[in-house]
């Protein structure tokens, strides 16, 4: 029992521990091997690595919410923990909508973004696709009322 309650900040370590690990794989391992190409396909590439982050947020979520009866409340409890681990303990500079590097684009040069603002951004975006889950199976597991 004393697992269900510290579910709620079980969640957003395992989700920094398993995005960390997939974000390392993916810039030390893959990247080099593939080097990414130009245009269309590197897009593509980009939405696939997001789809994959979300996978594993969602999977996480999932079992949490079907095992451990993760609630809405708790799932939102962790989200404090989250941040807090992408702020202090990752670098973020390989998410969606999240640049902590200078770069260019359409010969305009954008300046770091500050890294506990990439933080938010994260733990905005891993916390929605969080809480939906929990949502979803929250909302599947009430019985139905009889009428």
């Amino acid at each position: 029992m004393k697992l269900r309650k510290a579910v709620p900040f079980i969640l957003p370590v395992a989700v920094w521990v398993s995005i960390t690990v997939y974000m390392a794989l993916l810039q030390y391992v893959v990247t080099p091997i593939i080097k990414p190409a130009e245009g269309f396909s590197c897009g593509a590439g980009v939405l696939l690595f997001v789809a994959l982050q979300g996978d594993i947020v969602w999977a996480l979520s999932f079992i949490a919410a079907k095992k451990f009866g993760l609630s809405i409340k708790g799932a939102a409890a962790g989200l404090p923990v989250m941040y807090t681990l992408f702020a202090v303990y990752h670098v973020p500079s390989q998410y969606l909508f999240v640049y902590t590097d200078e770069w260019s684009f359409m010969f305009t040069d954008h300046p770091p973004m500050n890294r506990f603002f990439a933080a938010f951004w994260i733990t905005l975006q891993f916390g929605i696709i969080m809480l939906i889950t929990a949502t979803a199976v929250y909302a599947k597991a009430k019985p139905k009322e009889k009428e």
